[in-house]
């Protein structure tokens, strides 16, 4: 009886979990505009611009790299 439960829970959360793992892995697509972007703030940065907005932009460059790598987008970085 014991063994059916613990079967039946283990079970369940696995499934639970095989869900949440496909979401993290983002589209080719997603992945694709998240790195067009991350560029295009490069470029800008290079155009040069106040303080301000070089920090802006940096900040919005490292946001756009955390996203890239929590949804697994390296998986695709030679197609990028």
């Amino acid at each position: 009886m014991k063994t059916t439960s613990l079967t039946i829970i283990l079970i369940a959360a696995l499934t639970a979990a095989i869900p949440a793992a496909a979401q993290q892995d983002a589209s080719f697509k997603k992945c694709k505009k998240w790195q067009q972007k991350i560029e295009h703030f490069r470029e800008e940065r290079k155009d040069g611009g106040s303080g301000e907005q070089m920090e802006k932009w940096k900040d919005k460059i490292r946001k756009l790299r955390e996203k890239f790598k929590d949804y697994n987008c390296d998986q695709y970085k030679r197609h990028l």
